[in-house]
């Protein structure tokens, strides 16, 4: 697990701290984790989370609208957190149970969120073959239903929720980062 020298080889920002920032940026991230870490990705343009085991593209419009907000933007100044046209040097870590924010490069960043997982079971080759054919099997079933739902129409109206969800997420976070204090 992470220890408060680990932290030492990164700069804490005095930045505000929305509650749910990370399930606004990363769709309602599920986690008891104490770190999650963010980046911009120029494959594909968009920002990604990561938490040394799990890590996905999230939602791009929620985290530029935070990196850019007049209380967050200053302090981001002079840190590579990547862009369309570069990777990312370094990533922007969120303490969930302080919350609060560091920067540092992102081998620092990544070394940090590995160390706060439990070392991985050695599993057998008869083991990884079963998980294997199991998830196979799991994607195929997954393919066929996600077919069925784009038939039924389903797919259109449950875009339309999560937009309108994305824009109620943005207002709220714009209305509390114009409400907060510094840190």
């Amino acid at each position: 697990m992470p220890t408060p020298s680990d932290l030492a080889c990164l700069t804490r920002l005095d930045i505000p701290c929305p509650p749910n920032l990370e399930d606004a940026i990363a769709g309602n991230y599920q986690s008891s984790l104490r770190y999650i870490a963010f980046r911009w990705q120029p494959a594909g343009d968009e920002v990604i989370y990561d938490d040394g085991r799990t890590s996905g593209s999230g939602n791009w419009r929620v985290y530029i609208r935070f990196t850019c907000h007049p209380k967050v933007a200053p302090s981001l100044v002079g840190w590579c957190l990547g862009d369309s046209d570069e990777e990312a040097l370094h990533w922007l870590l969120l303490d969930r149970c302080d919350r609060c924010f560091y920067v540092g490069t992102s081998e620092t960043v990544q070394s940090l969120l590995k160390s706060q997982h439990p070392p991985r079971p050695a599993i057998s080759a008869a083991e990884y073959e079963v998980i294997l054919s199991r998830l196979t099997a799991a994607m195929t079933r997954h393919q066929e239903i996600e077919q069925l739902i784009r038939e039924a129409g389903v797919l259109q109206s449950t875009m339309q929720t999560w937009m309108q969800q994305e824009a109620q997420q943005i207002t709220d976070l714009e209305n509390w980062l114009d409400a907060a204090g510094t840190s």
